[in-house]
């Protein structure tokens, strides 16, 4: 493989992340804006107060989402200020000596870090929106 094919496949296999964290930021959104919209239905149906008794767990779920689509914009910004312009430094080591590589390295610890912390943001996000789905469901019922 010459180095135009391994630059393709790189910039193929990079917009395919950047799409994956593009829509991990949507839907980080869309739960937010739609437990909201929930949140609102709840509030307007003229039941007993103790049906909105965990509001705690829907804030942290919203927290959890917003810090995921903040890290997800976050991610995909160094990605197009550092990897995008040349993917093929990405693949290598950085030589310590070199200020723009230990500059480089830095950029690239915040992206890989950044990509982690979205993932789990988002499960703890969906963990917690589920819990307060199950926790009013039951409320519901009693």
């Amino acid at each position: 493989m010459d180095q135009h094919e391994i630059r393709k496949e790189l910039r193929d296999s990079m917009k395919n992340f950047i799409g994956f964290y593009n829509n991990l930021a949507y839907l980080s959104g869309g739960a937010v804006v739609l437990s909201i919209t929930y949140l609102g239905y709840l509030k307007s149906v003229d039941l007993q107060e103790k049906i909105i008794s965990n509001e705690w767990i829907l804030i942290t779920s919203w927290i959890y989402f917003l810090l995921t689509l903040l890290s997800s914009i976050i991610r995909n910004e160094f990605h197009m200020e550092y990897i995008h312009l040349d993917p093929i430094r990405y693949l290598g080591k950085p030589d310590p000596k070199n200020l723009l590589e230990k500059k480089m390295s830095r950029k690239q610890l915040i992206f890989s870090w950044c990509g982690t912390f979205s993932k789990v943001c988002f499960f703890g996000g969906l963990l917690f929106l589920t819990s307060f789905a199950i926790k009013t469901g039951t409320n519901f019922l009693d």
